[in-house]
């Protein structure tokens, strides 16, 4: 028989629940697995990062006054049932500005999704589609301090409705605390004023283990490319146009059963895909995650 429901089974499942645990915000939607009835997972996370190296349209490094940026992340997930789970994703806040112009701040575009997972006993499939709400602040203007009349718009959200659709598949080595993941997203972007934006893939493939200090480690590799003809002034605060390789470690540390600490830092660069239309710069961010069962 290939599958039996021996201690063995109960053991992978639990070693799956600990993968669900320690996985940050940003990894989690990119798993197949999926939440148990009634069983929630949150987790708020921060993330910053600073550059000067602005990859043009093109492809062409421009180096710029320094670009910051950051924000604070919720997200969750909750299992209506053993094979349907819930999605929100909600940036708080996110802060952006250039050394030259003051902060600009506000809410970011709130994400709303459902994952189905299949075969979750097998080989972990999921299917999922989320749809990015046009919640965050399109117009953001950020002044020059040291030329008044000078400003620059630094939106927080790119002012159009998208629409994820991804599919995912994992897989866990048991008995061995190891286990894969890769994913496939198409995003079917709209429109904002006269801007028609271009639809973007974005692909991925993620890898973690549990060392002997019960400290686990994940390492990402992602892609972003986006589809069809350039399109000319493209504004790279609203993401058109944009496209990297991304690379990213985290290290996730368990506190009891239900939380988790955790943090990462992230590279772009061109190793697959050429940065366009970006700043690059390390990416350093920090986490807190809760799982539990809400109702028994």
């Amino acid at each position: 028989m290939l599958y039996h429901y021996s201690t063995d089974f109960f053991n992978m499942r639990k070693l799956i629940i600990i993968i669900l645990l320690v996985q940050s915000y940003v990894s989690i939607a990119q798993t197949a697995w999926v939440r148990e009835k009634n069983e929630l997972f949150a987790s708020v996370g921060t993330q910053y990062s600073s550059a000067t190296k602005y990859f043009s349209p093109e492809g062409s490094l421009v180096i710029t006054t320094p670009f910051y940026s950051g924000g604070l992340f919720l997200y969750s997930e909750y299992g209506f049932t053993k094979a349907i789970t819930g999605i929100v994703n909600m940036p708080v806040f996110k802060y952006q500005g250039y050394q030259t112009t003051n902060t600009v701040l506000g809410i970011g575009d709130v994400s709303l999704g459902v994952k189905v997972g299949l075969l979750q006993d097998i080989l972990p499939i999921s299917i999922s589609s989320e749809v990015e709400l046009p919640s965050g602040t399109a117009e953001l203007l950020a002044v020059n301090q040291i030329n008044k009349f000078e400003t620059i718009n630094l939106p927080t959200g790119d002012g159009e409705l998208n629409i994820h659709n991804k599919v995912a598949v994992s897989y866990s080595l048991f008995p061995k605390p190891v286990y894969f993941s890769a994913f496939l997203d198409f995003n079917y972007r709209t429109a904002y004023k006269d801007i028609d934006f271009r639809n973007q893939i974005a692909s991925g493939f993620e890898f973690g283990f549990q060392s002997e200090s019960n400290i686990y480690f994940i390492g990402k590799l992602n892609l972003l490319s986006t589809l069809g003809d350039s399109i000319v002034n493209a504004d790279f605060s609203r993401g058109e146009g944009t496209s990297y390789t991304y690379m990213q470690i985290e290290s996730v540390i368990p506190i009891g059963s239900e939380w988790s600490v955790s943090g990462r830092i992230g590279f772009y660069n061109d190793l697959l895909v050429d940065r366009k239309n970006i700043y690059a710069s390390p990416v350093f961010g920090i986490g807190l995650a809760y799982k539990g069962v809400l109702f028994k």
